[in-house]
């Protein structure tokens, strides 16, 4: 391997290959040689070696890389899995805030409906009340007309009230001269006589017939003390007057008054030559 460059003297030389001085001759050359030969192969063992080693650390750092990649997207993969876990978890709480708004507005309709219900509950019961005293207003009318019969007899008007006292009242319908003898003739034409007050109830009867017509009176009966001043007494049959409530301050036998009408809050005195309307019981 040395070649013909190779100069070489009896005790030593120089071999080119190895950049070495050798002695003892061209065996000690080719030795050298080998042995530099055997070194550049370990040299070029080491430097396989060192590539290999460079191919092995450049494919562990690829490999490397692509585990750093592979973990980059896993991590980037589960990032976005908890970023979208976090979105479907803020929308699921989103959701829940409007089904607890939802259930907050369904209370509210719950409530506003039972207040309306109660308010509607409390309009009922006051459209029953108005309801209960209408039917009520009506049923009285109903029973006045059923008991009080008012119809036109001969220039009177008839009451019946036959529930209680099964009597019939009529009532003058012109203002004139007042006359005991002369309307108690009347009276008896139609089958009775002045009327003559017997009791409480009968008394509040014949009050509120003269209310109820709401007419301008005097309203005349039988009852008078003209035989014998404070002595009332009934024209028809002379008997004493059973029951009678005068209103205030009556009797007070004002000018001679005599004669008794039937008044508002209760009986009055009064002068017999008046003019007024006149009471028939039958």
């Amino acid at each position: 391997m040395c070649g013909a460059s190779i100069f070489l003297t009896p005790t030593q030389g120089y071999c080119p290959n190895t950049k070495h001085f050798i002695s003892n001759g061209k065996n000690k050359c080719y030795a050298a040689t080998a042995a530099a030969a055997a070194d550049d192969d370990d040299d070029d063992d080491d430097d396989d070696d060192d590539d290999d080693d460079d191919d092995d650390d450049g494919d562990d750092d690829d490999d490397d890389d692509d585990d750093d990649d592979d973990n980059s997207n896993d991590n980037d993969n589960n990032n976005k899995n908890h970023n979208n876990d976090g979105d479907d978890n803020n929308d699921n709480n989103d959701n829940n805030n409007n089904n607890n708004n939802n259930n907050n507005n369904n209370n509210n309709n719950n409530n506003n409906n039972n207040n309306n219900n109660k308010n509607n509950s409390k309009d009922n019961v006051f459209l029953t009340k108005i309801s209960w005293a209408v039917t009520m207003s009506v049923l009285a009318i109903i029973l006045l007309l059923g008991v009080l019969m008012i119809v036109s007899v001969q220039g009177y008007v008839r009451y019946q009230y036959e529930w209680r006292f099964g009597k019939r009242y009529y009532v003058s319908m012109d203002h004139e001269p007042f006359n005991l003898a002369k309307m108690n003739d009347r009276c008896k034409a139609l089958g009775g006589y002045l009327v003559q007050i017997d009791s409480k109830e009968e008394s509040e009867f014949v009050q509120f017939i003269v209310d109820y017509i709401s007419g301008r009176g005097p309203f005349f009966t039988g009852i008078n003390d003209a035989k014998r001043e404070g002595y009332f007494y009934n024209y028809n049959d002379n008997s004493s007057a059973k029951y009678l409530k005068w209103r205030w301050f009556q009797p007070d036998n004002w000018w001679g008054e005599d004669c008794v009408e039937v008044a508002y809050f209760g009986l009055n005195d009064i002068g017999c030559e008046k003019r007024g309307r006149y009471v028939c019981e039958v």
